[in-house]
C-alpha cells in the first residue's frame, strides 16, 4: 500500500510538472515575434503608439496564408490588376465585347465575351484558378465601349476560358428586387463570396447585412448585421483565418480602432487602438485615410505605417498627407507606393531606406516577390488630378501603358500600349 501511494505521488508530480510547461508555452504563444527588450502585457504584445501611449496588440497567432480575394471594380477593363498566388493578372478590351486575360509578363490567359445584350464587365478576380467577373447594364460610350457605367444590381458570371464565355450563375436582383450593394467590399473567402446589402427601399434606416453565397450559387445566407453605419468594412478589409479584419478611423479625433469579427460567431473583437500626434489628425469627415492594407507574419499595414505583431515602435515610411495611401503594395523585402508627384518608392523593411527607383510616373502599382507592374501616369488623361482636393483613390490619370520592372526598378519592359481607354495588346 505504502509502494502505490509513493506511486500515486509521483505521477501526481509529473502531471504538474508538465502543466508548469505547458502553462509556460501558452504564455509565450508570442515569443517568436516578440523582439527582445520589446514589453509584453499578459499574453499580449504592447504596441506604443505616437503619443507614447503603450497599447496590447490583442491579434493572437493567425495563419495569413489563409487569405481571400477581393473582387476589382473598375470603368475600364484595364484598370483591373490583382496578384494571386504570386502571379500579375491584368484584363484589356479590344472594344468589340471581347475581354482577353492575361498573367505576370504578357502570358495570355484566354479570351471571353458577354453574351448578354447590353451588359458589361465592372468587376474582375481570380479564386483559386477560376475566374469571376461582375456584369452591369451600364451605358456604354466611347469608340472603343471600353467604359461601362453600371446601372443595375449587378449579375455575377463565371468565366470559362476554354468556350470563351461569362456564364451568369447569379442574379444580385433575387429574390428581394433591387437593393443596396457595397461590391467594393465583395471576397471570395474558403469558398464563399462575401458581400454587404441592404434594402434599397428602406435606405437609410435598414441595416447593412454582411451576406455570403457559396459556389452552388443558390441560397445566399446572412453571416452578421453591422447596423445602419458600415463601421469601416471595405474593399480594404481583409478575410483571414475565419475572421474580417477592418479599420476604423474616428476621424477629426486621431484615434484608429483595428477590429477583427468572427465569421461563424459573429463575435467582434478590437485588436488595436493606435492614438496618432496633432499633425498627423486630418479633418475630412467624408474619408479615411489609414486603411488596412494587410497582416502577414511580420507586420500590420495601416495607412503609412507598418506595425510590429511582437510589439514595440511601429515604422512609418513617408508622410501620409504626400502620398497615395491606396497605392501600398508590399512582398516580404520591401514596400513600394506612390507619392504625389507619382513617383515610385521603394521602402527597405530591414534599412528602412526609402528610395525612388523608377524615372516612370505611375497612377497605379502591385508587386510580387520578383517585380513590379506599373500603370503609367497620363497627365493628359481625363478625371481628377492627385493633387486635386480629393483623395488619391479618385484620381484615373492612366495612360494604360503597362510596364514590368524588377525590384529596383531597373530592366523595365513594356507589356501594354496605348491612351485614354485605346485599344490595347501585349507586347509580347
Amino acid at each position: 500500500m505504502k509502494k502505490f501511494f509513493v506511486c500515486v505521488c509521483c505521477f501526481i508530480m509529473i502531471g504538474l510538472i508538465c502543466m508548469a510547461c505547458q502553462g509556460r508555452k501558452l504564455a509565450g504563444n508570442f515569443t517568436d515575434n516578440t523582439p527582445s527588450g520589446v514589453a509584453v502585457s499578459g499574453n499580449y504584445p504592447i504596441v506604443t503608439d505616437e503619443t507614447g501611449r503603450e497599447r496590447e496588440l490583442r491579434l493572437g497567432e493567425i495563419n495569413t496564408e489563409d487569405t481571400g480575394r477581393w473582387f476589382s471594380e473598375f470603368y475600364f477593363p484595364a484598370l483591373y490588376s490583382q496578384v494571386a498566388e504570386g502571379h500579375y493578372y491584368y484584363l484589356r478590351a479590344d472594344g468589340q465585347g471581347h475581354y482577353n486575360i492575361f498573367c505576370d509578363r504578357g502570358d495570355w490567359v484566354g479570351m471571353f465575351v458577354v453574351e448578354k445584350k447590353g451588359y458589361c464587365v465592372t468587376g474582375f478576380t481570380e479564386c483559386e484558378g477560376n475566374f469571376y467577373a461582375l456584369l452591369e447594364d451600364g451605358t456604354v460610350s466611347g469608340d472603343e465601349e471600353d467604359e461601362c457605367e453600371g446601372g443595375t444590381a449587378p449579375l455575377l458570371a463565371r468565366v470559362d476560358v476554354k468556350k470563351g464565355k461569362a456564364i451568369v450563375v447569379y442574379d444580385f436582383n433575387e429574390p428581394h428586387g433591387y437593393v443596396d450593394l457595397e461590391f467594393e467590399t465583395m471576397s471570395w473567402y474558403r469558398g464563399y463570396f462575401y458581400y454587404l446589402e441592404r434594402l434599397e427601399e428602406a435606405f437609410p434606416e435598414e441595416d447593412w447585412k454582411l451576406m455570403r453565397i457559396g459556389d452552388d450559387f443558390k441560397h445566399p445566407e446572412e453571416v452578421f448585421t453591422l447596423g445602419t453605419d458600415l463601421q469601416g468594412i471595405n474593399g480594404f478589409s481583409k478575410y483571414l483565418d475565419g475572421k474580417v479584419f477592418y479599420v476604423e478611423e474616428k476621424v477629426g479625433e486621431g484615434e484608429i480602432y483595428l477590429y477583427s469579427v468572427d465569421l461563424k460567431s459573429g463575435e467582434k473583437k478590437e485588436v488595436l487602438v493606435y492614438s496618432l500626434k496633432k499633425d498627423d489628425i486630418q479633418s475630412d469627415s467624408w474619408v479615411s485615410y489609414f486603411l488596412l492594407n494587410g497582416i502577414d507574419k511580420d507586420y500590420i499595414y495601416i495607412g503609412n505605417m507598418m506595425i510590429p505583431r511582437g510589439g514595440g515602435n511601429p515604422i512609418v515610411f513617408g508622410k501620409w498627407d504626400k502620398i497615395d495611401l491606396h497605392s501600398i503594395v508590399y512582398n516580404s523585402r520591401y514596400v513600394f507606393y506612390i507619392d504625389r508627384e507619382y513617383n515610385i518608392h521603394r521602402f527597405c523593411k530591414d534599412t528602412q531606406m526609402d528610395s525612388i527607383i523608377s524615372d516612370v510616373k505611375a497612377q497605379d502599382i502591385q508587386c510580387t516577390e520578383n517585380g513590379i507592374y506599373v500603370q503609367e501616369y497620363d497627365e493628359f488623361s481625363n478625371y481628377f488630378d492627385i493633387n486635386d482636393h480629393v483623395p488619391p483613390y479618385y484620381c484615373n490619370h492612366y495612360s494604360f501603358n503597362l510596364y514590368y520592372m524588377d525590384l529596383d526598378g531597373k530592366c523595365k519592359k513594356r507589356l501594354t500600349k496605348g491612351s485614354n481607354g485605346k485599344l490595347l495588346v501585349s507586347e509580347k
